[in-house]
């Protein structure tokens, strides 16, 4: 989606409303952590590199209307069992 006055680009987010973590259907992603994005591919990319470095969070800034929202979404992690042994 093309930047609108003081949104930059971004890409306009649909089916959100029901996962529970504040965002609405028609909000704007902007940045997920602390880089621009504007496909999704980007976004996947960055989740996937911050949970390989066991970032306990993502951060993200979404527009409603003319106003940037802040969001943090929590990263789990389970605990491997010490029958599978550690990772290579």
């Amino acid at each position: 989606m093309a930047a609108d006055g003081p949104r930059p680009a971004g890409i306009e987010l649909f089916g959100v409303g029901s996962l529970g973590i504040g965002m609405r259907d028609g909000d704007v992603l902007t940045v997920v952590a602390g880089r621009a994005v504007r496909t999704e591919a980007q976004i996947v990319g960055l989740v996937l590199a911050a949970r390989a470095r066991h970032d306990p969070g993502i951060s993200a800034v979404f527009w409603r209307g003319k106003a940037p929202w802040a969001l943090f979404v929590a990263m789990p992690y389970a605990e491997r069992p010490a029958s599978i042994g550690a990772p290579p």
